[in-house]
């Protein structure tokens, strides 16, 4: 058998690889072990939408508390980045629910905040409130969740923030999705009136039998007519590893929807696949929108340090930390970029 290093491991998880992450773990390596950028297997397997590999790590006594670069837990990129699996299973892990990560963000204001208020960021939302997520915790700007989803006009979710979280028509089929009765929740599903909810659970189902043709076909009946659609035929194909139709649906809901939310995601999707450049050009078209996003000046930082551009990184996390002097993160990096240039001298 090969002997692994760390870094093999996390490209393992970052990629899926189960046979390497399993043969990482015989070895004896732990979930927990950070490479320089502060990314454990843990963290990777979550905000990489990983439920295979989470729930693998869990088995091995993780460091739940654990956080990434950012300062955030496992939680909070699987929030961000819609991974409901993975909310559901790690908020019953001792994962602190209200943590917030070096940007002044919990896993709650990051779902509202980076999601687009459809029907998979509403049942994250959702779960992290039935879990005990502060709907009044504020940020550096002194907003709350509520705020973000009024100015991002979230309808759906400012109810849910205020309504405290109502049964509905679907509540059966969240149970029986998070108990992993897969079956029932189909069954039950086929029974109800058309609409573009069932047709997004039904995908949701299929996703979760990873029959993806048939998860596909639920979400192409909607996409055409509602946009969030564009993000779960995404996310699928990023499953079924073809990059290639993950960016042209991305593309399609930048086409037909919220520039702002498939832009991001999509800088996600790029940086997550090593494709930095490409993420730097779709970085810099939401930076001339919204030029004091420290958040994306922060990843913009990452993908230049990535790419061996370590003056304009250091250029960059100094305009955030001018953006936000509250904030010792930007200039902590910017500080260890600086001593990185010195010691190659």
């Amino acid at each position: 058998m090969k002997e692994y290093q760390l870094d093999d491991f996390i490209k393992a998880t970052v990629t899926n690889d189960l046979k390497t992450v399993t043969e990482c773990l015989e070895q004896g390596m732990s979930p927990n072990a950070k490479n320089k950028q502060k990314l454990s297997p843990f963290i990777a397997s979550a905000a990489n939408g990983h439920v295979e590999l989470f729930r693998l790590f869990l088995k091995h006594q993780p460091d739940v508390l654990q956080v990434n670069k950012f300062g955030g837990t496992a939680l909070i990129p699987a929030s961000e980045k819609g991974f409901i699996e993975v909310v559901e299973i790690g908020v019953t892990t001792g994962i602190p629910i209200n943590h917030v990560n070096r940007l002044g963000w919990s896993a709650l204001l990051e779902a509202v905040i980076l999601g687009d208020g459809g029907f998979l960021y509403q049942d994250i939302i959702r779960e992290l409130l039935l879990s005990g997520a502060d709907n009044q915790q504020k940020d550096f700007y002194q907003k709350d969740s509520y705020d973000y989803a009024s100015e991002l006009q979230q309808i759906s979710i400012s109810s849910l923030l205020t309504n405290s979280l109502k049964e509905d028509n679907f509540s059966e089929i969240r149970s029986f999705l998070k108990v992993g009765d897969i079956i029932s929740a189909i069954t039950h599903l086929i029974t109800m009136p058309e609409s573009a909810k069932k047709n997004f659970y039904l995908g949701q189902s299929y996703e979760r039998l990873k029959r993806y043709k048939e998860a596909d076909y639920y979400y192409q009946k909607e996409a055409t007519k509602d946009a969030q659609f564009y993000f779960y035929l995404a996310n699928s194909s990023r499953r079924q590893n073809n990059m290639v139709a993950a960016f042209e649906y991305l593309d399609k809901g930048i086409e037909s929807s919220d520039a702002y939310f498939y832009r991001y995601h999509k800088t996600n999707f790029l940086r997550d696949t090593g494709k930095h450049e490409e993420a730097l050009i779709e970085m810099a078209r939401l930076l001339k929108e919204y030029p004091e996003r420290v958040d994306f000046l922060f990843h913009q930082a990452n993908s230049l340090e990535s790419l061996g551009k370590i003056e304009a990184a250091i250029e960059t996390l100094h305009l955030a930390d001018r953006y936000q002097k509250n904030n010792k993160l930007f200039i902590e990096q910017a500080s260890r970029l600086e001593m990185s240039i010195k010691e190659k001298k």
